[in-house]
């Protein structure tokens, strides 16, 4: 980030997006690592909660990547590239965090018995174990890629959306670049609000599948008033507030799901594919909202694109939950149920290792032999 400021306040386009390529692939690392961690430390009745905090603090920064901007420029007199450097200034607080985590995370390995899916594994045998899953990525459940695929859908349609919002409201409805901003905030403001219950519901109830299916139907809903019914509303606050309801459910639902179907010993492969498919879904619908903009002079069609991704993913989710499949099953079933937290006593595994099965690993146990 501070190289991509300094390219911009040097006009180095070229070594602004070899910085970009750069925070990319430190964004998308932090991505998949967080969504691992997580995963081993709450695997029993609070996956829904812990992914749902996570993703509260990641819509406080969209929040904050969105609103501040224009603040900071204000600021500074009108200056853009004070707002790069703010978000450097985020970066070092994220560094500074990250360096404190790992430091309690030592010491907590150190204090406790905390069981990994290799903690017995020899270094060799790790090496192994690990360029295994990066060739037997196509092994995974078939769920797990319907997933991935809705993901991939949906993150697009989220994040293009939140890149193209703030000058749809100034295009369209003749804001100012501060108002609007705040306008476009409001989809991460509800996220941030919202997302935590949301896995708490999930935890509780279940019916992941359908839950997706009607956050589905919701975007298509509110992308359908942007693309056709604006003229008819006084701004662009109802369309908003439905996408905030849909954008501070799904990733709860997507990314909390994935633990429940994905052997443990696999989840950071399956938290790197969930990555890189939204990372090429939101490359692939950056661009194309950009030619449709460009082509027709309105953001109509952009919408109308997004309206057609809730309509796919409506009925691909409606038909994930409806199969008879064992991973259907378990995404419909709350994690306070039988099967998920069985709270029978530790036993001894054929290899002399103890485990603490649907404790320690949602409903695989120990993983992998």
């Amino acid at each position: 980030q501070i190289a991509f400021a300094s390219s911009v306040h040097l006009q180095w386009f070229l070594g602004a997006v070899l910085s970009q390529i750069l925070v990319g692939v430190g964004a998308g690392s932090t991505v998949v690592s967080q969504a691992a961690i997580s995963s081993e430390y709450f695997q029993a009745t609070e996956m829904g909660l812990a992914v749902g905090i996570m993703e509260s603090v990641h819509n406080l920064s969209n929040w904050m990547g969105q609103a501040m901007p224009a603040e900071v420029m204000q600021f500074f007199g009108g200056n853009y590239v004070s707002s790069l450097w703010f978000g450097a200034l985020a970066c070092a607080v994220s560094l500074i965090a990250g360096i404190l985590y790992v430091k309690t995370d030592i010491n907590a390995e150190e204090e406790t018995d905390r069981i990994r899916p290799m903690q017995d594994c020899t270094k060799k045998d790790r090496h192994v174990v690990l360029w295994k899953n990066v060739t037997n990525i196509t092994k995974l459940p078939k769920m797990f890629f319907g997933l991935a695929f809705l993901h991939m859908l949906l993150s697009t349609a989220h994040e293009s959306f939140d890149n193209i919002s703030a000058n749809l409201i100034t295009v369209r409805y003749g804001a100012s670049a501060v108002d609007a901003g705040l306008l476009a905030s409001i989809d991460n403001v509800f996220g941030l609000l919202l997302a935590p219950f949301v896995g708490i519901l999930l935890d509780r109830l279940g019916y992941r599948l359908y839950f997706l299916s009607a956050m589905a139907l919701l975007l298509a809903c509110a992308q359908a008033l942007l693309a056709f019914g604006w003229h008819q509303l006084q701004g662009p606050l109802l369309p908003l507030i439905i996408l905030g309801f849909v954008n501070s459910s799904v990733p709860t639902i997507l990314r909390s799901s994935v633990p429940l179907i994905v052997d443990p010993i696999e989840w950071g492969i399956a938290f790197g594919v969930f990555e890189a498919s939204e990372a090429m879904g939101s490359t692939v619908g950056n661009l194309l909202a950009g030619v449709l903009r460009d082509w027709t002079a309105t953001y109509a069609l952009v919408n109308v694109g997004f309206m057609c991704f809730g309509i796919v993913c409506f009925a691909v989710s409606l038909a994930m939950a409806m199969s008879r499949s064992e991973e259907a099953q378990r995404l419909l079933k709350p994690l306070a149920s039988e099967g998920y937290c069985n709270s029978s006593p530790e036993s001894e595994s054929p290899g002399g290792r103890t485990s603490a099965k649907n404790t320690n690993y949602g409903s695989f146990g120990e993983g992998k032999s």
